[in-house]
């Protein structure tokens, strides 16, 4: 009795080790969800010098049970890569594509493309070329492929720019690369910036070098360089052109994207005075050539060369060139001077070679 007690015990563990602890053998498992739709946003075209997007430029609803797995851009030059590279279309042979392999939640599955509602990029289908179930149930867009085309710009045609004119004494700012230190400045709402400048010299063999005086120079020539840099959206064109200080620039040269404008500034060379006088006007290298300022033909001119001061009906008025009283002063004994021509002198004493020659004219 106890055997047949003992056997119907285990008889009985066995079937509830089978019916109750393995509830499995006689459950079925729940279908995944099917999803039939999916839709991705973000996608930018491929440009000219512009940077792949990442997979984090991309995006899928909030509430879609599926994410982005990874993204990969594929070319006829490049390895299949993730994005944040540089689209090269320096040929305008190179096309590109992006693959985006989207990834179910769990608890779902993607359709078979033939049962699917829709798939969309960027709210449509324009920019696929095809979709797919791969063999692991992913589900991979594919765009179209891509030549980068360089973006919509605007040209800009022509430059204005200020810039404080060089003078005899003021120093001359050390050259920096990619500084203005020559402190150019672009007219109001340009859509460029002005991005390096500097102050340049004859080299003595046809061009130009960095100039190395530490002030301007009296008589010299200096060539100013600026270069300029579009705004974003913005291009110089070929024939661009431009001004400094409102007078037209001396040439131009084109560094893709940026425009160097170049100027000449001439600092006069310091005077040379000279020991002649006409009324109260001393005669130096700036005024020799019309002494009394006159508005048309010159009537008081000096030659340096010769020692010719030379009259053209002029009325000297003033006060008078010296302490003697005359209106025609020259005082220099070691040079023989030539007065020629006439004059009205308000006045009646004109000096000659030293304090002793009196002459009027």
């Amino acid at each position: 009795m106890r055997k047949m007690i003992t056997k119907m015990m285990g008889i009985l563990m066995a079937a509830v080790m089978i019916f109750g602890l393995m509830p499995g053998l006689t459950q079925v498992a729940h279908a995944a969800e099917t999803i039939k739709n999916v839709a991705v946003t973000g996608f930018v075209k491929p440009e000219t010098s512009a940077t792949a997007i990442t997979i984090d430029a991309l995006s899928v609803p909030a509430d879609a049970p599926y994410s982005i797995k990874r993204i990969s851009w594929e070319s006829s030059d490049i390895v299949p890569a993730e994005g944040g590279f540089q689209f090269d279309d320096i040929s305008g042979e190179t096309v590109y594509r992006l693959i985006i392999k989207l990834e179910a939640d769990s608890g779902y599955s993607f359709a078979s493309i033939s049962q699917f509602e829709s798939y969309t990029l960027n709210g449509g289908t324009e920019l696929l070329d095809k979709c797919e179930i791969d063999s692991d149930g992913f589900f991979r867009m594919y765009t179209k492929w891509y030549t980068p085309v360089a973006p919509e710009t605007t040209t800009i045609s022509s430059v204005s720019l200020t810039v404080t004119e060089p003078t005899a004494g003021a120093p001359v700012p050390s050259y920096i690369v990619d500084v203005n230190n020559a402190g150019v400045s672009a007219e109001s709402g340009a859509n460029y910036t002005v991005v390096e400048s500097g102050w340049l010299q004859n080299d003595g063999a046809g061009g130009s070098e960095y100039t190395t005086d530490t002030e301007f120079q009296a008589g010299k020539t200096y060539l100013l360089f600026a270069t300029l840099s579009p705004n974003e959206g913005y291009q110089f064109s070929e024939e661009c052109t431009g001004k400094v200080n409102g007078a037209a620039a001396d040439d131009y040269y084109r560094r893709t994207p940026d425009l160097i404008v170049y100027k000449e500034f001439t600092i006069p060379a310091a005077e040379t005075t000279y020991p002649v006088w006409v009324g109260d006007t001393q005669v130096n290298s700036a005024n020799k050539d019309n002494i009394l300022g006159d508005i048309g033909t010159p009537t008081a001119v000096y030659d340096p060369e010769t020692h010719t001061l030379t009259l053209n009906d002029p009325t000297i008025m003033g006060e008078p060139s010296s302490a003697s009283g005359a209106k025609i002063y020259i005082y220099d004994s070691s040079v023989t001077y030539t007065i020629d021509g006439t004059a009205t002198i308000d006045g009646d004493i004109v000096m000659g070679n030293g304090w002793t020659a009196d002459l009027v004219i």
